[in-house]
């Protein structure tokens, strides 16, 4: 979570990318998210993350990102 005085920043962006670099031998990651949280939706799609589906409930909705080092 980036405190909303530094959202729109590109911090979120860039913990993304640093974390993926940390982990070089992650190929695929994964994550869910609310499905209310639209800014969140955005945010994981722009990061390259790929909607897979829901959550049986329907409340989140489940991303993946598949990476070829």
């Amino acid at each position: 979570m980036i405190h909303p005085d530094y959202q729109n920043l590109g911090y979120g962006t860039e913990c993304i990318n640093l974390m993926e670099k940390m982990h070089l031998d992650i190929t695929v990651w994964t994550l869910e998210t609310p499905s209310f949280s639209k800014k969140n939706q955005y945010f994981y799609e722009k990061c390259g993350y790929q909607r897979t589906g829901k959550s049986d409930d329907n409340y989140l909705v489940l991303y993946k990102k598949e990476k070829n080092y």
